[in-house]
């Protein structure tokens, strides 16, 4: 509970500032300082996020900085309670929050975050509540909510609610899937394969995806596509459906967790991919922690090769971390860095 308090603090009370342009525009948006999210994109915000700054307004006196602390507190609230209810060691997901996932998104895709977190209420109430008659009623209601917060959870909601009805029952399957995927992404390089996107937005795209199709456009952020961070998540799901029990193989997080490696694999050369998979690659931080199952438990051999390959991740992933924080671009368009609190840079 602690260390949740604290990536609630570290992100909720962070100066506007700490994420680039996106987070400084959203407030501004918010307080009234100017009339649009972004001067270069007049087009009218999801009407749920408008009616959400409306209440906001009111309740929080147009303050900006309540207004980051409440927006983090309900974009991390369902992440919470999933973590809470199915993670196997909450600690360990906490830390892989950090280390893994790009937590950055946590700081500037603040409208994406909110549509993610209303529609993973709709799913986990959806999986805690087998027996209830309303649950679908539920789930889509959710989901409906969610475009209405942003456009691009259609696509979450439609290709989450198609894994729910794929039955997978081997291992084999998803390491199939994993190392065939990596191997086409390399294909696809070879094959100038941005140049079927290119076409695709000059085509027009389809309205769900239209907040999407923008970042295909953003080659200065390229390099945080590159193969040594396509391996990362590649590497991280084999293992961890390497030692997790059988019966979590079938487990809808294990195969959204599949599914958003094979669309990094595949597409790694496309500007800003992890924009589109963050809303299917989070459920890591559950799914890394299912390695401590049962067949951990069973066996001390199992015990202690599991907590050397945790231990080696823990500290690769911690060097990685540091050398981000220390050795990073001022000139960077997110502005991770240096981080500021509230009170001292507005």
């Amino acid at each position: 509970m602690i260390a949740i308090w604290v990536v609630l603090f570290f992100i909720g009370f962070r100066s506007r500032v700490v994420g680039g342009a996106d987070s400084i525009n959203y407030v501004r948006f918010f307080t009234g300082e100017q009339n649009f999210y972004n001067i270069n994109d007049t087009r009218d915000l999801e009407p749920l996020l408008m009616a959400y700054n409306a209440v906001l307004r009111v309740l929080l006196f147009n303050n900006g900085t309540l207004y980051l602390f409440v927006t983090t507190f309900i974009g991390l609230f369902f992440i919470y309670k999933m973590v809470d209810k199915y993670s196997y060691n909450k600690m360990l997901s906490v830390l892989f929050f950090f280390f893994f996932l790009d937590y950055s998104l946590f700081f500037y895709a603040l409208r994406q975050m909110l549509g993610i977190s209303v529609y993973l209420g709709g799913l986990l109430f959806l999986l805690n509540n087998e027996k209830c008659r309303y649950k679908w009623l539920i789930y889509g209601l959710c989901c409906i909510g969610g475009y209405f917060m942003h456009t691009s959870i259609f696509i979450y909601g439609a290709v989450i609610t198609i894994l729910y009805f794929i039955p997978i029952k081997r291992k084999l399957y998803l390491y199939v899937a994993i190392l065939g995927s990596a191997m086409l992404g390399i294909v696809f390089k070879q094959l100038n394969f941005m140049d079927f996107f290119n076409m695709y937005i000059n085509w027009g795209g389809i309205s769900a995806t239209e907040r999407l199709d923008s970042y295909l456009y953003w080659d200065d952020i390229r390099d945080t596509t590159s193969v040594s961070l396509l391996l990362r998540p590649t590497i991280l799901v084999l293992i961890a459906i390497l030692l997790m029990d059988n019966e979590k193989v079938s487990h809808l997080f294990t195969k959204i967790c599949v599914f958003s490696v094979v669309v990094s694999n595949i597409f790694y050369d496309v500007p800003m991919i992890h924009r589109f998979t963050m809303g299917f690659s989070f459920y890591i931080i559950v799914v890394i922690t299912w390695i401590l199952g049962e067949r951990y438990r069973a066996s001390m051999k199992r015990c202690k090769i599991v907590k050397v390959v945790l231990l080696i991740i823990v500290i690769y992933f911690t060097r990685s971390y540091m050398i981000a924080c220390t050795d990073y671009d001022k000139n960077s368009v997110t502005q991770m860095h240096p981080y500021y609190f509230f009170f001292e840079k507005e």
